[in-house]
């Protein structure tokens, strides 16, 4: 889901109101986007730092509804599996989800300031 999540933000194919954005001047739209991306940065951040917390504190954890399947799939394979009975590997995901989400937020905040520098560069002076 994280992948997709990121995916979708690095393509601009995200759910957005698109209906009170296009009512803005042109400009502002640009500008508001920025801050969207910068603002999306933080969260993605914060995403993450909170899976690591989780991981650190509650990792640990058995997930009752896999711990007897992954002993029973130990057993038949000979392989340790019990660390997928645990909630760290779903944490985990949290937290590589949440670094995926601050770098399609990067990666898009540069593609949208360049584009706007583009603009504004190729505007003739005195229009």
């Amino acid at each position: 889901m994280m992948f997709g999540l990121s995916l979708g933000y690095l393509q601009d194919r995200h759910v957005r109101l698109g209906l009170l954005v296009d009512f803005l001047p042109e400009r502002f739209r640009e500008i508001l986007f920025l801050i969207v991306d910068l603002s999306v940065v933080v969260i993605g951040v914060l995403l993450s730092w909170s899976g690591y917390l989780f991981m650190q504190q509650r990792g640990g954890m058995r997930v009752s509804g896999l711990h007897g399947a992954m002993r029973d799939l130990s057993q038949l394979t000979g392989l340790d599996l019990s660390l997928f009975a645990t909630m760290a590997p779903y944490q985990f995901a949290l937290c590589l989800g949440g670094t995926m989400l601050a770098l399609a937020a990067v990666l898009k905040f540069i593609e949208r300031l360049a584009l706007l520098h583009n603009t504004q560069s190729s505007v003739p002076e005195g229009v």
